[in-house]
Order: C-alpha cells, then structure tokens, then sequence
C-alpha cells in the first residue's frame, strides 16, 4: 500500500479500494452535506436538493470490507416511484448509488434509485440496493398516493459523522408528571425513555438523569436510581438520591459505553425506598444522554 499524495514507484501504488478503506477511516455511512429530498405536489417523482448547503455530499459503501466512498451528487437530479396500492401503505427508500466499473458497472455515473416497500397494514423499510449506496431518505407512502408531496417522512436521516467528533446530544426524554410516587416495595418504575440518534461507531457516553420530588416535614426520603440500555439494568441499583422538603433539582449521573451500528433505548429506573415516607415528584424529570467520543 502507499499512502495519500505519495506518487506511484516501482509499479506499486494505492487500488481503489485502498482508497475506500481510507474513507471508511474517516467517514462513516450517510450524509455530509445537502441532500434533502423534496417530494412533489403534481407528480411521482422524488428530487434531491442541497438546501443552503454549497453541493449534495454523501458517503455510501457496498460492505464494510469494501470501504467507504464520497461522492457528490447532481443538484436537482430526480427519480420517478410508482404510484400507492390501492388499499395499503408502502415504505418509499430513496438511495444515491454510486456506479462502479470495477465490479462490472458501465459507467462511474452517482444516480438515484427508489427502492419500494411492500404493501402491508404494518410496512416496513425494504433492503438497501446491491453495490456502492446510501439512503438519503424514507417516505411513507399512503394508499392510493397519486403525487409524492402527499407521503410523509419515515425514520430518521442517517448522517455521516467523521471519526472522533463529539455528536452533542444523543438523545433526550421528559416526564412533567407532579404525582405521588408509587409505594410498592421492590418494583422499578420508568421515568423519562428516550431513544438515542444513530450510533456510527461505539460511543463513551455520559446519561444524566435531573428530577424534582419533595416530601411533607423535615424527615428525608429516598429512591434508588439505575440505567437502562435497551432494557436490561446495566447499572448495580445502588445509587441512593435523597428527596427533602425543598423542591430541590437533583441530578444523577451514569457513564456507559453503546455499541455502534445502531440506535439505542435508553432510560433511568427508580425504586423508592419505601423505608422511608412517600414523596411527590414536582414536574421535573428527564434523561439526556451525551457523546463522550469513541469508545477505546
């Protein structure tokens, strides 16, 4: 192999797919720039748009043992669907694909492919397209839809993140509820679920979970507070957190690490300590959960 900007010798230099695995390096799957799909109010076709952005960027790969490619693609350019079923919705995926000659494509050319869903009370996504592609997006697509302006967006985009950024906040859930705090010994209780964003790579992150309770009188109470992936407890339980007469905000926090490739279910479970008097949650309660960067 030879490195980025090192000229051929000796007949030896980087493959194309040297250059894929690079990028894999630095970029995962999705979109870097522009990109948005902007349906239409008089026919079936869907049309991408860079927005404000200054082109339409993406990152798309045929497998994670061929790399990742970026690849730019027309302002404006536009794909046709077809029209709803009669009596059923359908899942609308819209991918750039990237042509590639040396695995028999005719052309290098980026185009835009509709991959359509079954018909199904219940629809789902259909399977990415074989060879070099992203999804740029998903529409929901009604019975009998005849333009595209009138399906809806389904899932999330999925954005290319380069490898090492902090991605903020990952997640966030709320609970206004003001009600007593249920007294039955033993059990966890929900208090603020939320999902996360996509996870590109595995990811260090920090779940902070901020509430609100008071008691009546001077004696304290407590509750138990624990963290939750994808609802299993990975936390030991044994974090006590006061509740006083003051209507205090308290926080608790948990570090964990999430696996990437995916989105997560993320929630913070108490117990009350029913030892002790009962306590009123006053209006205040939610998880948030925070990129700490990739995980060693």
């Amino acid at each position: 192999m030879t490195g980025v900007g090192i000229p051929r010798a000796g007949g030896k230099g980087r493959t194309a797919l040297d250059d894929r695995l690079i990028t894999a390096s630095e970029y995962s799957i999705g979109v870097l720039r522009g990109c948005a799909i902007v349906t239409s109010s008089s026919g079936l076709s869907y049309r991408v748009s860079r927005g404000n952005d200054p082109a339409n960027v993406a990152v798309g790969s045929a497998s994670a043992a061929d790399g990742n490619v970026i690849f730019p693609i027309t302002d404006g350019a536009s794909v046709l669907t077809k029209a709803g079923d009669s009596a059923l919705p359908r899942i609308d995926s819209i991918y750039a694909v990237q042509h590639n000659p040396g695995t028999g494509d005719t052309d290098n050319d980026v185009v835009l492919m509709v991959v359509q869903g079954l018909p199904s009370s219940i629809p789902s996504e259909p399977a990415p397209p074989a060879g070099i592609s992203v999804k740029l997006a998903s529409q929901t697509v009604p019975a009998g839809m005849t333009t595209t302006s009138e399906t809806t967006p389904y899932g999330d985009i999925q954005y290319s993140i380069p490898y090492g950024s902090l991605l903020g906040e990952l997640g966030y859930g709320s609970n206004s509820g003001s009600q007593k705090q249920n007294w039955t010994p033993g059990q966890w209780w929900p208090q603020a679920p939320c999902t996360t964003a996509y996870l590109p790579t595995d990811r260090l992150v920090t779940v902070n979970f901020v509430s609100r309770a008071s008691i009546e009188g001077d004696t304290p109470s407590s509750f138990y507070a624990r963290l939750m992936v994808d609802g299993t407890p990975v936390s030991d339980g044994l974090d006590e957190c006061p509740v006083f007469s003051v209507w205090a905000r308290q926080p608790v926090s948990f570090r964990t690490t999430l696996s990437g490739g995916r989105a997560h279910n993320i929630d913070v479970q108490i117990s009350p300590n029913t030892n002790r008097q009962q306590f009123q949650w006053r209006g205040l309660r939610y998880v948030e959960v925070i990129d700490g960067g990739v995980a060693a």
